[in-house]
């Protein structure tokens, strides 16, 4: 292969790349706009004879896209597993995801605060992966760790928000209380306290006092 044909070769490459980020970017701002968007999203592949979420997983895992093309994928599955109605789900598929998710964000040479804090909150909505992350994920507390960190360092109001919402969906089961009395020494009840006095917006305010009124009755 010369010269020329290596630099077209690459070329085609970098479209096909770039195809595959703006439609996953595409699809990821429809699901936010609408949350109804993503049962049909599955639907759809059903209809090529596409699993959606399988395919998602592995544009995850693949070595051939760049990160943000991952962690999109990361964000649209973990919408679909978080507010659609599959069934026949694997466990795997879940606690894959938490794991992949966590350590992409923290290991990265830039983190990737909003990643972890964004795709946290809707995995942490969905029963099985609430109880896979308190009964084995995070038996060392760290996680619950690096959400507090990021809650109260200077981020974005948005990911200080997901972040905040990640410790309410955990304490907003009774049956969880017991976990922030493991973690007494991160002082959580002072840093949401701090946050809501830092960060003067309505949302974080009210999602704050909520999380303090679980957490203190």
């Amino acid at each position: 292969m010369d010269v020329k044909e290596m630099q077209d070769t690459e070329k085609q490459k970098k479209t096909l790349l770039n195809n595959a980020l703006f439609s996953l970017l595409y699809i990821d701002g429809l699901i936010m706009s609408n949350i109804d968007f993503i049962g049909k999203i599955e639907e759809a592949g059903i209809e090529i004879g596409v699993v959606v979420h399988e395919l998602l997983q592995e544009l995850i895992k693949s070595n051939n896209f760049d990160r943000y093309t991952n962690e999109i994928s990361s964000h649209i599955l973990s919408a679909i597993l978080s507010f659609t109605s599959l069934e026949n789900i694997p466990q795997e598929c879940y606690t894959d995801l938490m794991k992949w998710t966590y350590i992409h964000s923290i290991s990265n040479e830039q983190r990737r605060d909003n990643c972890l804090t964004s795709n946290f909150l809707l995995l942490l909505s969905k029963e099985i992966a609430l109880e896979y992350f308190i009964s084995s994920f995070d038996k060392e507390f760290r996680a619950i760790n690096e959400l507090v960190h990021i809650m109260t360092k200077d981020n974005i109001v948005n990911t200080v928000y997901e972040a905040l919402f990640c410790l309410w969906n955990i304490s907003n089961d009774p049956k969880k209380i017991y976990l922030f009395e493991a973690v007494k020494e991160i002082k959580m009840l002072e840093k949401i306290v701090q946050v809501i006095k830092t960060n003067k917006v309505d949302k974080i305010a009210r999602l704050g006092l909520a999380t303090l009124k679980v957490l203190l009755y």
